[in-house]
């Protein structure tokens, strides 16, 4: 195995090995951040003690790791830099808020990701931390989620199990033991599978990674219970994402030589248009069936791009936090939560904007460069074949980036493109400087 070098120096090219600081990460943030089985199991206070005390401990680790280590300047400025600028963003206008209303603690909790983003590199750098072995653990978890949420599903709908009734920021929802449903006003449950999430596009969202890892490791079984969560999940996201990676497994499968790439790139394209062609039909009924929510992530983008100005203008440094949408919405220059530029804009101003905007582009430039290049490794396969289908997430209300499993799955892959491009000049050139 060649030696990864993240840094002026290159490191140890030893297996490295998840210390028990990561794991304890990577499991808090399964636990009381990704999923609601902390309401599920009625431990939100141990949750918020938990987050708390990790939220302060990952800021302190990152902060000092920043001033002490040193990293390559395309890490710096393709990666620490931008993530900076979105946690001190949204740190400051958190903090702003809070001074008058202290109901908007709560928002600190998204800070999370963010900071368990920066604390990658220096992971990295000192060799205690191993990508694979948590792909390997994030697979078997959403394994296990999707076939007990299934199980409880189908007792659930044959009448053979019934669930108690909790709140959690989402609304009111039927829980099991190890899923949610959502309730409909006549007090029945909701037919679309949500498993331990909070919405059913956000179990799609992580299917489709747990997915194609199941794929490109032959793990059939898994890619059938995948499968058929993602089916029951009713998301439109996971539909369109779907008709992507199929062509792209395709692809990726058989770009061994040039020859092979120009043959798998007309198999993509007529592979595309057939799924949509045949499933136009269900898209669009998916669509009207979901016609206030789809339309709402219409015009929230729309509007992001029409009041971009004025929003910076009058609130450079982020919106005026309100508990919920409804009362934040008063503001004229409200545009909706579900565009993810717009949320960061909203959330930390032009700091996080930019910042989210930077990673946004880094991932999609890293993905494509990547993903046409021959003798890949499982785990590049998986990451950028996922990144590529995750992206029409970002007009859902939460995306992938925002989340704590992009920084533990994804980042380590695009800190290793950027560490082997050499110079910036070659950031959006496919040829390292040798």
């Amino acid at each position: 195995m060649s030696p990864i070098k993240i840094h002026s120096k290159k490191i140890s090219g030893s297996q490295p090995t998840n210390s028990r600081f990561v794991l304890t990460l990577f499991w808090v943030a399964i636990l009381f951040q990704l999923t609601v089985l902390k309401n599920i199991w009625a431990i939100e206070g141990l949750s918020r003690f938990v987050n708390i005390a990790v939220l302060l401990s990952v800021i302190i680790y990152a902060t000092h790791s920043m001033f002490s280590l040193r990293f390559d300047k395309n890490i710096w400025a393709f990666y620490i830099l931008p993530g900076f600028l979105v946690l001190a963003g949204m740190f400051f206008n958190f903090a702003l808020n809070s001074i008058n209303n202290l109901s908007v603690l709560n928002y600190f909790g998204t800070l999370l990701p963010w900071a368990f983003y920066l604390v990658i590199p220096a992971l990295l750098k000192k060799n205690v931390y191993d990508s694979k072995t948590l792909w390997r653990y994030f697979y078997y978890f959403m394994l296990t989620a999707v076939i007990l949420g299934l199980l409880e599903y189908l007792l659930v709908f044959s009448g053979k199990f019934s669930m108690h009734m909790i709140s959690i920021p989402n609304g009111e929802f039927l829980a099991g033991r190890f899923s949610v449903l959502h309730v409909l006003e006549d007090g029945s449950a909701y037919n679309r599978f949500y498993a331990c999430f909070s919405e059913p596009g956000t179990l799609a969202m992580f299917l489709l990674p747990a997915i194609a890892y199941a794929y490109y490791h032959k793990k059939y079984i898994g890619l059938v219970v995948f499968i058929m969560g993602l089916y029951l999940s009713g998301s439109l996201g996971g539909i369109i994402s779907v008709a992507l990676i199929i062509p792209l497994f395709l692809f990726v499968s058989t770009n061994k030589h040039r020859v092979s790439m120009l043959i798998s790139s007309l198999v993509l394209i007529l592979a595309s248009s057939v799924i949509v062609i045949t499933y136009m039909d269900n898209i669009v009924l998916r669509y009207e069936e979901k016609n206030e929510s789809g339309t709402f992530r219409v015009d929230n983008f729309k509007n992001t791009m029409t009041k971009l100005p004025s929003m910076i203008v009058n609130n450079p440094i982020g919106f005026e936090l309100a508990e919920g949408t409804a009362s934040a919405s008063k503001s004229k220059y409200y545009y909706g939560s579900n565009f993810a530029l717009g949320n960061a804009l909203q959330m930390g101003g032009i700091s996080a904007f930019l910042g989210y905007l930077v990673i946004l582009l880094v991932s999609i430039v890293a993905a494509f460069l990547r993903i046409i290049r021959k003798n890949l490794s499982l785990e590049e396969k998986v990451v950028y074949t996922s990144l590529i289908v995750l992206y029409p997430f970002i007009v859902q209300r939460s995306t992938l980036w925002d989340s704590a499993i992009f920084a533990f799955l994804f980042a380590p892959s695009i800190i290793r493109f950027l560490q082997s491009r050499g110079d910036v000049r070659t950031l959006l050139s496919d040829h390292p400087r040798r």
